[in-house]
């Protein structure tokens, strides 16, 4: 990975880390590049107007562009009589719709990110286009921890609110069985999401004492007579039991043919419901 003037090459180019900030509205995500600048004895070499468009994908063969870079300040590469090394971030802005869009892409596994740098370079005639790509895998344990990083991990994706974490209190079973789930969501692991998001469901009815209120909401709204005099909290409570039926066939296991894994949709569909009826329950009290 080398960026050159002519044959001769004035640095190369490797990413030593990528990193997140959280920003108002938006995310950037920091790409932290060392310059391996070569020598060559009284001649002088440069680099100016460095930029990268970025993209990403499951794999390297897979990638669509992402977004634009630009250096966190302005850069100057240039060769002198002894070799250097150093280190610029390069930042690409991304809503929360882009990030949101990359976990559909990664599906629970990895991300391959592609830098293709382009910029002037310098030399003893007139300067030349200088361009370089530097591939950068980031691993599933890197990603779900850059996430946490940016807070990006305490939103589900359509922008419900994880339930903060608490030592104590009658929710804290429920509060941490959703944040298992969230992170088995992270990681892929759809099936044990949903089963999580069960638990969670069946850990704040207890602390209500609405089991008995949620079966009979259940069988109100079997009967069209019953049906139509259901108040609020009761359809809540229907609401309520429909999630945590949908749920059974991860908690339990059912030897049918017409059971099959959960995607992503599914865990991501339960997690939010799960999620929204979880902080509906702590405000209530």
């Amino acid at each position: 990975m080398s960026l050159t003037y002519s044959s001769k090459i004035i640095a190369d180019l490797r990413c030593s880390g990528v990193h997140g900030q959280e920003g108002i509205g938006l995310y950037l995500l920091r790409f932290s590049i060392s310059f391996d600048v070569k020598t060559h004895g009284s001649q002088t070499y440069r680099l100016e107007n460095l930029r990268a468009n970025v993209l990403a994908g499951s794999s390297q063969s897979q990638q669509k562009l992402l977004g634009y870079a630009e250096p966190e300040a302005a850069i100057l590469i240039r060769t002198t009589e002894h070799p250097s090394s150093p280190q610029l971030l390069f930042d690409l802005s991304l809503s929360p719709y882009q990030l949101a869009e990359l976990e559909n892409i990664r599906n629970g596994g990895d991300l391959h990110f592609k830098l293709h740098f382009f910029g002037e370079s310098y030399g003893t005639h007139d300067p030349l286009p200088a361009h370089d790509d530097v591939h950068v895998p980031v691993n599933q344990t890197e990603w779900i921890k850059l996430l946490k990083q940016i807070n990006f991990a305490d939103i589900v994706l359509f922008e419900v609110p994880l339930p903060p974490k608490s030592s104590d209190g009658p929710f804290r079973v429920s509060v941490d069985h959703l944040r298992k789930a969230r992170d088995l969501f992270l990681a892929g692991h759809y099936d044990e999401t949903v089963g999580k998001c069960r638990l969670a469901i069946e850990g704040f009815a207890k602390v209500q004492g609405e089991e008995q209120q949620q079966s009979k909401a259940v069988t109100d709204f079997s009967n069209y007579d019953t049906r139509t005099g259901m108040n609020e909290t009761e359809r809540l409570l229907l609401v309520r039991a429909a999630v945590k039926h949908y749920t059974q066939l991860a908690h339990h296991d059912l030897t049918t043919e017409s059971v099959s894994s959960f995607n992503r949709a599914d865990a991501s569909l339960i997690l939010g419901m799960t999620a929204g009826l979880l902080a509906h329950a702590q405000a209530k009290g």
